[in-house]
């Protein structure tokens, strides 16, 4: 949807007006690290899992395409090198744009109403 590097520019400058927010690690399930650092990375989201072995320095329990079928857990030291990555992220600003699409979605019907109501009064008794 927004992939494109013009639309992760604009959206990441709207953030900084935004009030800060951090990623809930605590909610969040493996295959939501993943899907974010591919994202985050521009990476097909194997080499998210392979990186993630890697990184950790253990050998993977079960290929990629086994994983994504049953999404077994990870392992603690692959979770938490997930979640080091996405701190990461966090830190240099890549998740500016998600947390702007995210209050969107959050608060955009208020964002609306109010800009209708306020237009329509503005129409009715100050024109």
């Amino acid at each position: 949807m927004f992939d494109g590097k013009l639309s992760k520019l604009v959206l990441g400058r709207i953030a900084n007006y935004l009030p800060s927010a951090e990623p809930n690690y605590k909610d969040m399930d493996d295959d939501d690290y993943i899907r974010l650092l591919s994202w985050c990375e521009d990476w097909p989201s194997q080499k998210v899992y392979e990186t993630a072995y890697k990184e950790s320095h253990m050998d993977p329990i079960q290929t990629w395409d086994e994983w994504s079928a049953d999404m077994k857990p990870f392992p603690l030291p692959v979770r938490t090198e997930l979640r080091r990555a996405l701190s990461i992220h966090q830190e240099i600003g890549s998740l500016k744009p998600l947390r702007t699409i995210n209050y969107f979605l959050i608060h955009g019907k208020k964002i609306l109403l109010w800009s209708f109501l306020g237009t329509l009064v503005w129409w009715v008794f100050l024109q």
